[in-house]
């Protein structure tokens, strides 16, 4: 298992104010700002990943994946790793050090700039994350699926736990834990397994719902069909 505490990451100002929608009202603007210069500094972005073998696919009775000695049920994880003999599990996070932030000194519209700024530093976590495991696994490309991503059966959330299991509790070094309902803290978290892939898949494939702001693919039915 691989820990790693202080993923690199750049913070940009300008493109913060254009998401953050402040850039036609100079008041708002600048208390943007100001949070943004008090906050995103003290951001750390982590990450935790290992490698684990596939070590039994099932079905149709019962879409069975075993990953390092760790049962998971899951009909398109299963399908996506026909012929995969390794994957590799990662939790990447923003980072627990704006968890309770006080931003009673700030415009009212703080906790959606700070999600925003979290936002920032993850999505750079996950990719950075990815271009990693990609140099170290050696294989031309890589795909992941994430528990919880999607419509609700294509991965069940709650089997996140399972995921973290797999991590061997290494999650806990990141200062990233799960809630009853199986949602990780801080939210800006993302975890999953990336595999081998040829076939460019995504989630958001497998994913009916609409107007979502960080779709990144089409719909695909016949995907989504997979194994039935």
């Amino acid at each position: 298992m691989t820990v790693v505490r202080d993923v690199p990451w750049s913070f940009d100002l300008d493109a913060f104010l254009s998401a953050a929608g402040v850039t036609d009202d100079a008041e708002l603007e600048a208390e943007a700002r100001r949070l943004a210069s008090d906050a995103a500094p003290l951001l750390r972005p982590k990450a935790v990943y290992g490698s684990a073998r596939v070590e039994r696919l099932g079905g149709p009775d019962r879409w069975e994946v075993v990953l390092g000695g760790v049962t998971f049920e899951s009909e398109i994880l299963r399908c996506n790793l026909e012929g995969v003999e390794r994957v590799y599990p990662y939790v990447a996070t923003c980072g627990a050090e704006l968890e309770g932030f006080d931003l009673s000194a700030y415009d009212y519209l703080a906790f959606y700039w700070l999600d925003e700024i979290k936002h920032t530093a993850v999505t750079q976590a996950s990719a950075w994350l990815r271009r990693r495991v990609l140099e170290e696994s050696a294989v031309p490309r890589l795909a992941s699926m994430n528990p919880g991503s999607g419509d609700a059966d294509v991965w069940p959330i709650a089997q996140q736990r399972q995921l973290f299991d797999l991590l061997a509790g290494a999650t806990d070094e990141i200062g990233v834990r799960l809630t009853d309902s199986s949602l990780m803290v801080p939210n800006k978290t993302v975890s999953g397994v990336f595999f081998a892939s040829e076939t460019n898949y995504t989630n958001c494939k497998v994913c009916t719902r609409e107007n979502c702001p960080n779709r990144r693919a089409k719909y695909d039915p016949e995907r989504a069909m997979a194994g039935h």
